[in-house]
């Protein structure tokens, strides 16, 4: 209204300056019905700035006063001629046509700056809605995260209270999250049943709502500050489901536009996802957490902790993952009657016993072997609670069993003093607490099997470590030794073949003699290779068969001499032969033979250069094969090893051979029932020891 007063003011003063411009202008110029030029100005001012009720205003008025202060006869309102009528009726004409063009500008330029205010005012909406956005993004504890946002919308919205309440764990009333613009202690003690309040409406009709003035029953209802006079609600929603309602209040009345409302329910989204996100985030930490106390107690019981720890352990483990107030383990007496506390968290221990009959909660998980969870002790009919639920003032639980060998061990329970929904989660973890009790109590005495077993495995697992690392040695071993044989025998027949196909005459019989000699000995090399291979295939498949026959090992002894002669003189060794008692007895002459050759052959290898000495020599029940050499000796601590597969006591790049020699040897012996010995020492050289009994102590089964 005062705008509008404004506006004809400015009118009627423009109108005013107009008539005595014109006026001074006819006087001092002399202008021929130009005058009226001046009061169009007037117009056309009037109704770019004010419109085109003031310009219409400023038009007559300047009309009618240029009229009576310049046209003749002045001080006059007559018209005398036709041509100052038809000047009037131009004047009227124009003046109006101005008025509607100025305020058409004029109403265009209005609703460009409307609409620009409108456009800045959506900017900032979006910024608004943008920092909540960000913020909701944030990774905080939901309180701090929530007062953080209500902080922002409150700024956003000049609410003097902003309040996020929740659906509490009971799922029948809301509770304050997070309030501002209220003291803690006020908001913290406010209760909603659904349907009650603004919120409460707000909560049940899933939509906002808005009040411009509170009543004194809302007032006690929200129990908000006495303050406020309007408020607004909006739902919080995620996928269709309630989580809360966000409500803001003004200490002033007001009325929140339904722009304010699209916007705060926008912001409501953003704020719902940010409870649902933490939530969420919340929920998997605690599922983390309770893997993590499962898999600890499975360690302790596992580890063979004492029953009486790990039920104190459990206890602990339980009220912390859980965030009860109180947890008991329960054991079943020996009568079947009475339930006794094993253990309790959340304070004294009762020491009354609980009936294990159905009218206990304990008692009926007994009896139905599963999980009981009790939402509301008051309201509870499938049985009482024992007397220390009522006295502790327990309005919430839940117990599963506890088995044991044959019959139930006892219960494992979990108590809140608040109303509180344990969902599908809360019982799996406590099913598998008691689980790992449970196995506990069946497995307690087997906890040093399982121990043992574990060391079985790790040596199992180091032995095949071992045999994958022998065998790749031995891969290595065999492809060289293999090779040394073919190499040199490659040579001396090709070397023949070539003089042969050349000049035949060129080969003299010594030359020819000589170059068999070598093919003969590496041939024989290769053929001592292969037969390893052939005694480690047969040995390691158990198919080793034996031939028993009356065996002379003085024979045996002489035969392996003769035989050894060329090796023994290209070595640079003598062999000394000693043979004393009788020496025949019922063997494999194979596998003697074999013995002989392994045992003479290490012995020109590891002592060339040296004598040898051969002994044989016996009593009534035994005869002892003695091959002592003076080399490189071997090591004590290496003694018992080099009787092993592909095991040797020195470097393969010096010394050739699959490190089989004595392994075969003692296989041998072990299968006609007798034994070796070795003493050695470093530089010192080695003395192997045979004793056969004359009749096998061992069986040929055993052999195959």
């Amino acid at each position: 209204m005062l705008l509008r007063a404004l506006r004809y003011s400015f009118a009627v003063v423009a109108a005013t300056i107009a008539v005595g411009l014109a006026a001074l202008a006819a006087e001092q110029f002399g202008l021929e019905n130009g005058y009226f030029m001046i009061p169009l100005a007037a117009v056309m001012v009037v109704a770019l700035s004010s419109g085109r009720g003031p310009a219409l205003l400023t038009a007559a008025l300047s009309g009618v006063g240029t009229t009576w202060a310049v046209m003749a006869p002045r001080l006059q309102l007559m018209l005398e001629s036709r041509t100052d009528k038809a000047v009037c009726l131009m004047y009227v004409v124009l003046a109006a046509a101005m008025a509607h063009i100025g305020a058409s500008a004029h109403e265009s330029y209005t609703r460009v700056q409307a609409a620009r205010v409108e456009a800045d005012q959506a900017l900032v909406r979006l910024r608004d809605l943008q920092s909540v956005t960000e913020t909701a993004l944030e990774d905080r504890p939901l309180p701090e995260l929530l007062q953080e946002l209500l902080a922002r919308v409150a700024r956003i919205f000049r609410a003097d209270t902003a309040m996020v309440l929740l659906l509490d764990q009971d799922r029948e009333s809301l509770v304050v999250a997070a309030a501002v613009g209220i003291p803690r202690s006020a908001w913290r003690s406010i209760r909603l049943s659904q349907g009650a309040g603004l919120a409460g409406q707000v909560f049940v009709s899933r939509r906002a709502w808005r009040a411009e003035e509170l009543s004194e029953e809302e007032h006690r209802a929200l129990d908000a500050s006495s303050e406020s006079r309007s408020a607004v609600g909006v739902p919080l929603l995620v996928e269709g489901r309630v989580l809360g309602v966000l409500d803001l209040g003004t200490s002033e009345n007001r009325r929140f536009s339904d722009e304010d409302v699209a916007l705060l329910e926008l912001t409501a989204v953003r704020i719902a996802r940010a409870v649902e996100r933490v939530r969420l985030h919340e929920a998997a930490d605690a599922r983390a957490r309770q893997q993590a106390a499962i898999a600890e107690l499975g360690q302790r019981a596992i580890g063979g902790e004492p029953i009486a720890s790990l039920m104190r352990e459990v206890a602990t483990a339980v009220a912390a993952a859980l965030r009860v107030d109180l947890v008991s383990v329960l054991e079943l007496a020996s009568g079947g009657q009475e339930l006794i506390r094993r253990a309790f968290v959340g304070g004294e221990m009762p020491i009354d016993p609980i009936s294990a009959g159905v009218e206990t909660q304990a008692g009926y998980a007994l009896r139905h072997r599963g999980p009981v969870v009790v939402e509301d002790f008051r309201e509870e009919s499938r049985f009482q609670g024992a007397p220390c639920i009522q006295q502790m003032q327990i309005i919430s639980s839940m117990c599963v069993t506890i088995t044991g060998a044959t019959q139930p061990f006892g219960v494992l329970g979990v108590y809140s003093r608040t109303k509180r929904i344990f969902n599908e989660d809360d019982v799996h973890f406590l099913e598998a607490v008691a689980n790992v009790l449970s196995e506990a109590v069946r497995n307690h005495g087997a906890i040093a099997m399982a121990r043992e077993a574990e060391r079985q495995m790790e040596r199992l697992y180091q032995e095949a470590m071992e045999a994958v690392r022998i065998r790749e040695e031995f891969m290595s071993i065999a492809s060289h030794e293999l090779r040394t044989p073919l190499t040199p025998l490659s040579l001396q027949v090709g070397s023949l073949q070539r003089t042969l196909r050349n000049d035949p005459g060129r080969l003299s019989p010594e030359r020819m003699l000589e170059k068999v000699d070598v093919v003969a000995r590496q041939v024989a090399r290769l053929h001592r290779l292969v037969g390893d291979l052939l005694d480690l295939s047969l040995l390691t498949a158990g198919n080793m068969k034996l031939r028993r026959e009356e065996v002379d090992l003085a024979s045996a002894a002489r035969d392996a001499a003769h035989r050894f002669q060329e090796m023994l003189s290209r070595a640079g060794c003598e062999l000394h032969l000693s043979v004393s008692g009788p020496a025949k007895g019922w063997w494999d002459r194979t596998r003697i033979d074999q013995v002989l050759t392994h045992l003479l052959s290490n012995a020109i290898k590891y002592g060339a250069g040296a004598p040898i000495d051969l002994l044989v020599e016996g009593d009534e029940s035994a005869v002892r094969i003695v091959v002592r050499d003076r080399g490189i000796g071997i090591p004590v601590e290496q003694q018992t090893r080099i009787f092993g597969r592909f095991e040797r006591a020195v470097s393969e790049h010096h010394y050739g051979g699959f490190g089989l020699g004595l392994w075969i040897v003692k296989q041998i012996l072990d299968a006609l029932g007798g034994t070796i010995t070795v003493q050695s020492a470093p530089q010192q050289g080695s003395t192997f020891t045979v004793e056969l009994p004359r009749r096998s102590t061992g069986t040929d089964a055993a052999a195959a």
